[in-house]
This record gives structure tokens, sequence and C-alpha cells, in this order.
């Protein structure tokens, strides 16, 4: 079974050779269990923060705690989708970046920041130095397959995903090639691999729950893709008891659902999740469906984030601009030029579908032509995507 696997993952990798697997990575004890995953996976915060700004402050030369303390800020900034907090990483991180050669785990610290900042050219930069100095970082290989996969660059993302073979269990490797792999023409041959792994994964005690939240999630999405919308259910509700507080986990089944017009349950889902400007978009679409009471109140608060946001001359919300634009301003044309600035930025499926629905809704077929030919060229499956392509080509006809 062990070398079916290593053939069917060689197939989704292309570019790889028999060197790159060498033997399974299995954990000696839990506490070599693998937590370096997304960061958008298995967050929970307490005042934990205190304690680790103190210790850093009476040791502000101590690498470790300055780890510690700059994680655990970049965790709750992502969590809470507050800024302060990975400007505060960011300055912890600052002498140590000073230094000749920065510790590869301060360089990856920082890519990661970058990322968050959409400054994906810096992040991958900072990424490549980390490896130079230390090539089996596995966090810095996870987050260049991420960076790159965002971006659209699949093959790329293979590649660093391949080197997690060695470095990582199976669930790991194997989430990470099929999240690029399921882009880019092999969404079924991904799907049942992942699908196996998780399924081997129940029986293994050492395989962390963050990694398996984090394989779920992708199974999930990728099956809504396929349109196989019971299956992503199921997956779905898997994963949401592994972590029913996962915010990324929460987008996307809002979006899975959304998809499906199942208003009333995006409301059940998100009704006391306002404070995250994603899942408060989301909330704010379901409820225009039903003609919620609640709807004026979340839009006021929204076009006051963003415009905070603008004010900070932020970058990283132009998708969920535009999806605010169109979805609840219904101004298709201001929304089809942030959806066009945010494609040259990020491609992921839900960049791709928020520009053709500006597109349709602006009766604007040319600008849909970038998101089309990228669909075309990495046969990218998306039940979604197709339709919205198919009413494209209605368009002027």
């Amino acid at each position: 079974m062990k070398n079916k696997i290593k053939l069917f993952i060689c197939t989704l990798i292309f570019t790889c050779n028999a060197t790159v697997f060498g033997e399974p990575y299995l954990p000696k004890s839990e506490s070599e269990i693998l937590e370096k995953l997304p960061a958008k996976f298995g967050i929970s915060f307490s005042s934990e923060l205190s304690k680790l700004h103190k210790k850093l402050s009476n040791e502000p030369n101590n690498l470790e705690k300055t780890i510690d303390f700059a994680k655990y800020c970049i965790e709750l900034g992502r969590s809470e989708s507050d800024p302060r907090y990975i400007g505060y990483a960011e300055a912890a991180l600052k002498n140590w970046l000073k230094k000749p050669n920065p510790p590869s785990d301060v360089l990856v610290l920082e890519a990661i920041i970058k990322q968050y900042n959409h400054n994906f050219k810096s992040s991958l930069e900072y990424l490549s130095k980390a490896l130079n100095t230390d090539p089996q970082n596995s966090q810095a290989w996870i987050t260049k397959a991420q960076i790159h996969t965002t971006l659209g660059e699949y093959e790329e993302a293979k590649k660093s995903c391949a080197h997690l073979l060695r470095l990582t269990n199976q669930l790991v490797s194997v989430s990470c090639i099929s999240n690029a792999a399921s882009l880019n023409g092999e969404a079924e041959k991904s799907y049942m691999l992942l699908n196996q792994i998780l399924s081997d994964a129940k029986e293994l005690p050492l395989i962390s729950s963050n990694e398996k939240l984090w394989g779920l999630t992708l199974l999930s999405d990728i099956a809504a893709r396929l349109g196989n919308n019971d299956s992503a259910e199921t997956h779905f509700k898997e994963a949401l008891k592994l972590n029913p507080d996962d915010n990324y986990l929460l987008a996307v089944y809002s979006d899975f659902l959304l998809g499906q017009k199942k208003y009333k349950e995006v409301i059940n889902l998100l009704n006391d999740r306002t404070q995250l400007d994603a899942l408060l978009l989301r909330l704010a679409v379901a409820e225009k469906a039903v003609n919620s009471p609640n709807l004026e109140t979340h839009i006021n608060d929204l076009r006051t984030r963003f415009a905070d946001s603008g004010l900070r001359e932020e970058s990283i919300h132009k998708r969920e601009e535009a999806m605010f634009l169109l979805k609840l301003l219904n101004n298709p044309k201001k929304a089809l030029v942030l959806a066009k600035k945010n494609w040259t930025d990020q491609k992921e499926p839900i960049d791709a579908k928020i520009l053709l629905e500006c597109a349709i809704a602006a009766n604007a077929r040319s600008s849909a032509k970038p998101v089309l030919g990228f669909i075309e060229k990495n046969r990218l499956e998306d039940i979604q995507l197709l339709e919205l392509k198919k009413k494209l080509e209605r368009l002027n006809k």
C-alpha cells in the first residue's frame, strides 16, 4: 500500500524522483508531533501573550523567547484580524534581522509576516534565505508552497511540497501536495489520495488534531470544487468537530453554504462571529438574502472597517471589499476595479470567482479574459467557475 501511495503522489508532483521519498517520517513521541501548519489552523488564545511578553522583556536577547512571542503575536493577529499584533511580532524580530546571518526561524517568521501583508515577493526572498541556512526547515517549505499556490504557481508549489515527504509525516506532505495538484488538473486524484491518507490517520495517535484539521478542510474544499456536495458537507462537519472556532474553516464552509443558498445555516453559523471582517461579510450576504433586520447595521459596520483599512493604506482586503461592493452595495463597476487589482496579487479560486461575478454584473466580458485564460492553462476544476464561465459566454449574444 505504501508503494502505491508513493506512486500516486509522484503522479501529482510530476517533477519528483525516487530520492525525494526516502524513509517515511514517523514521530518518536508526542513531543515531536508537527504543529507546523499554515497559521490559519488550530488557533486559541488566552492571557498567554502577556506572559510571553514579560519573559521577553526580562531577556530581550533570548532567541527562543523572541520566537515564542513573535509566533504568538502572528497567530493572534490572524485570529483577531488585527494588524497591531503583526506589528508587535515585527518589532520583536527587528534586531535579530539586523544581524549578518539571522537565524532561519527568524527569517521564516518574517516571511510569514510579509505573507500576511500580501508582500509575497519579499516573503519568498526571506524563505529562500532561511532554506539556504536550513534546508530541513519544514515550516519554510510549507509557507513557500502556500505562497506559490496563492499565486497560481502550482508546479513551484508542488516542488516545495515534495521536500516535506522526508521532513514531515505523510498527512502533512500529502495535504500540501493535494492542495496544489487539485488546482492543476488533478482534483479527483488529489481528493482520493487525501481521503485515503486521512482515513489511515484515524489510526495514528501521533497525528495532531491541527494536521487533521488542515487535511479535512482541504478535502472539503476539493469536494466542493468537484461538485460533490454531500461529501463536502460531511467533511466540513468532521472538521468543525475538531475545531468549531477555526476562522478559515468557518469562512470556507460559509462560502460553500452560500453557494447552496443555505442562508439561514450561514446566519446560525456566524451570528456570534462578527469580529472578523471576512466572517461578518459572509453573514451580511446571507442576511441580505433573507431580508434580516440586522443587515443595515452590519453593512454600516463593514463600511467603517473598509474605510479604516483604507486610511491605514492596507491592501490586503481587496478581495473582501470587492465582494462587499458587489454583493451588498450593488456597485459592480467599482467592485470590478478592486477585483482586477486583487487578481494581480493572488489567484485562488475565490479570487477568480469574484472577478468573474463582477465582470458579469458590470457586463464587462473582456475583463474576465485573464481569469478564463488562467483556468484553461491550469486545467482548474471548479463547478462554480464553470457555471460563471457559461454565464459570461451568454453575455452580448
